[in-house]
């Protein structure tokens, strides 16, 4: 069975501390807690990878869940960790069928990470990624987005993870903008006016192409983008 590897990944992270109550009458005291330096950073979460002009990200969830947000020729089923490998589990309409691939943690940081293929056929090239902090009411959003006629919308964090840039194709040419996320939506200044991207359904987008799909999002009235 064919292995498929891949240059898409990310990840976003948390972790804690718990400190247990004594049993009375007992006077043993709590379990303090660990000293900053000594807590690990996670690899749960969304790191983005800057692929030419693109963004490219790997998702990391605590269920163990994969995903690879704006990345389309493949997708993500698991992940687990082995030590200090991160070992992916991911498939395409080719290979129908999960295969793993193996990455080194080369170096891992709150904000940053280093991967590197393990497989004897490829040299093994380190990857730096780093991690989104955006809010998760606007984690859905990311990706691209597809309209009518070949119009699209890319939704991507800027390279420090904490702000977005929107790129929206249209028919009479591309337009950027940089994005600030404001509950589940994101604002724009379009044309000197405020604008927001939200989520939405087909019917919401007002665009009668779309009426029939189910998770979009839209610009205005007239300007609309899904998926499925």
């Amino acid at each position: 069975m064919k292995k498929q590897t891949w240059g898409a990944l990310l990840i976003a992270a948390s972790i804690g501390w718990h400190c247990g109550q004594p049993a009375a009458p007992t006077t043993t005291a709590a379990t303090p807690p660990a000293p900053a330096d000594t807590v690990k950073p996670s690899l749960t979460g969304v790191w983005f990878l800057k692929n030419g002009n693109f963004w490219e990200g790997l998702q990391l969830e605590d269920s163990g869940r994969l995903a690879f947000p704006n990345v389309y020729s493949m997708t993500g089923d698991r992940w687990q960790r082995e030590g200090d490998q991160l070992i992916l589990y991911s498939y395409t309409d080719r290979y129908p069928e999960p295969q793993p691939t193996r990455y080194q943690i080369m170096a891992l940081t709150a904000d940053t990470l280093t991967l590197a293929i393990v497989d004897p056929r490829i040299k093994a090239v380190p990857v730096h990624y780093v991690r989104q902090h955006i809010q998760a009411e606007t984690d859905e959003l990311l990706g691209r987005w597809w309209g009518p006629e070949g119009t699209m919308a890319d939704i991507l964090p800027d390279s420090t993870g904490r702000q977005y840039s929107v790129q929206l194709y249209q028919l009479d040419g591309l337009e950027t903008f940089a994005a600030t996320p404001e509950a589940n939506k994101l604002r724009i200044v379009r044309q000197g006016k405020a604008a927001y991207l939200e989520p939405t359904d087909g019917a919401g987008t007002g665009m009668k192409w779309l009426a029939e799909k189910k998770r979009c999002i839209r610009l205005a009235d007239g300007h609309g983008y899904c998926r499925e």
